[in-house]
């Protein structure tokens, strides 16, 4: 509850949409090998990038399969950030282990490839994750920018609604090392980049829903 300034007025928050953003310290010295494991993993795919929405990806063997390579401390780092965001959804969520992050994938994005907008399925997770392992010199500030759709829908596209309650998109600047996380039923998509000498790489993920079951995880990888 919040209590406004000089006034008897009590107040909360209803349906609020939280994302988190952390940060990877480590993120320059494990650079290389991510991206080294995600181009071998599209190789073994036969995927050389992904235009538009392209789901299917997401279950390829060859592409789920990276988790098992991916360095304990990225994980650390990973596990940490999710257990810190349920924590203040739901206080007691928690450890969380690598098996609850129920299905990882790579991204590759080459000039003017992009993501069309898409939800996760909430029926099998509670939390999705995108972690930014490289990303191209852009032009404008949207180019290559993840964008997050307001989840109260028809209302929020008012212009007149938007300038008293915010803009109906929050954009996350793609920042190598940065790990971003938040509900998958919020509609979100990326923009294009008109980059000719770098690749957007990214590393996205779901929390499954045995996240809510609290000290059921453990520091697994």
């Amino acid at each position: 509850m919040y209590a406004a300034a000089e006034q008897n007025v009590a107040m909360d928050l209803a349906w609020p949409t939280i994302i988190s953003e952390a940060v990877f310290e480590e993120a320059d010295q494990y650079r290389d090998t991510l991206i080294n494991i995600i181009e071998r993993a599209a190789s073994r795919a036969g995927v050389s990038g992904q235009t538009g929405r392209l789901p299917e990806l997401t279950m390829r063997p060859e592409l789920v399969g990276i988790r098992k390579d991916l360095p304990r401390e990225w994980w650390t780092f990973v596990l940490k950030s999710i257990q810190a965001h349920l924590a203040a959804v739901r206080p007691g969520l928690y450890p969380i282990g690598s098996k609850q992050v129920s299905e990882l994938w790579p991204n590759i994005h080459r000039i003017g490839e992009f993501h069309a907008p898409h939800f996760h399925s909430f029926e099998r997770s509670v939390l999705v994750g995108t972690y930014y392992v490289g990303v191209p010199e852009v032009r404008s500030e949207l180019e290559a920018c993840l964008a997050l759709m307001d989840p109260r829908g028809r209302i929020s596209a008012s212009a007149e609604y938007n300038k008293f309650h915010g803009a109906s998109e929050y954009i996350v600047q793609p920042v190598p090392g940065k790990l971003v996380l938040f509900p998958p039923h919020v509609v979100h998509y990326v923009y294009p980049h008109r980059s000719t000498t770098a690749v957007r790489y990214s590393i996205s993920f779901n929390v499954s829903k045995a996240a809510l079951a609290g000290g059921t995880g453990s520091a697994d990888f």
